[in-house]
């Protein structure tokens, strides 16, 4: 993913309310940055940090600056949830004729409903059968620098404990289920569950894997420039 128009350098001086961040741009004009990430976003800023903001003309938009990445402990990371999907989708895509590939489809769906969920993508492999393959996505910016691990979730998450089960159901009624991490920031070699943060999440997941859900953690690049897909790594339990 390259971004079209460059991103504007700042300072963040605090988060609050979950979605606003106050932030001073390079030329010292203090703005109020929409922050698109539901997670407590811990380990990934410090006040006066560097972050990097897309800037929106719109005139219906009540903040024209949207918070896209910081850079902490030495590495940009991608905090923009909305992006997550974007990024696993241009993955997938590069996937689709590979048939060695685990994400080989002749047709994609985006957020397909499950039962009492939203799941983010549904591969097709075979428009001849019923066979589909669910994808639930989810974004990891928080990161144990000492190991190295990416660790997920950075908070308690009832809602990712709920996926997990739609997950499980879907792999019994016969598909294909698949949980991916999209990992943004280069700093790391393989991923854990945060058990230190959501316990029953983790122990979820361990079953998940277990009853068949596949678990598939891509690691992407994060610059201001561009965000583009590295490699897998691997899930360490």
């Amino acid at each position: 993913m390259k971004f079209a128009k460059p991103l504007v350098l700042g300072k963040i001086q605090n988060r609050y309310k979950r979605f606003f961040a106050d932030v001073i741009l390079e030329n010292g004009e203090k703005v109020v940055a929409h922050v698109p990430n539901t997670g407590s976003m811990k380990g990934t800023w410090e006040v006066n940090g560097l972050v990097a903001l897309q800037h929106s003309t719109d005139p219906k938009r009540k903040l024209s600056y949207t918070l896209v990445m910081s850079f902490f402990q030495n590495t940009w990371i991608g905090v923009h949830t909305g992006l997550t999907n974007q990024l696993v989708q241009e993955y997938l895509d590069s996937q689709k004729e590979l048939t060695s590939s685990p994400f080989a489809h002749e047709s994609l769906a985006r957020e397909v409903t499950v039962g009492d969920s939203r799941l983010d993508f549904c591969l097709t492999q075979n428009v001849e059968n019923d066979k589909k393959h669910f994808i639930e996505v989810k974004n990891v910016t928080m990161a144990d620098i000492d190991t190295p691990r990416a660790i997920f979730p950075d908070s308690v998450t009832s809602r990712g404990l709920k996926h997990l089960g739609e997950l499980q159901k879907i792999k019994n009624a016969g598909h294909l289920a698949s949980l991916f991490f999209c990992i943004q920031r280069a700093d790391v070699k393989s991923f854990r569950g945060a058990h230190e943060i959501d316990p029953a999440y983790v122990l979820e997941l361990k079953r998940s894997a277990d009853a068949g859900v596949k678990i598939f953690c891509g690691q992407w690049s994060v610059t201001p420039h561009e965000i583009s897909f590295m490699q897998m790594l691997p899930w360490n339990q």
